[in-house]
């Protein structure tokens, strides 16, 4: 389902895959481009967040 899997971050049966992108997206092109860097250097890293 998805492609490549980045900074991912898990909360409960929540899962948001490719973090560093989204919240980078959030402050203009520039800011998804090192969103997008992160999730580049941080590969199959997954943050579990329980309830």
């Amino acid at each position: 389902m998805f492609g490549k899997q980045n900074l991912n971050v898990e909360y409960g049966n929540l899962k948001v895959k490719d973090v560093a992108t989204k919240v980078g997206s959030l402050f203009g092109p520039k800011g998804k481009t090192v969103g997008e860097k992160v999730d580049l250097v941080t590969k199959k890293i997954t943050i579990k967040i329980e309830k």
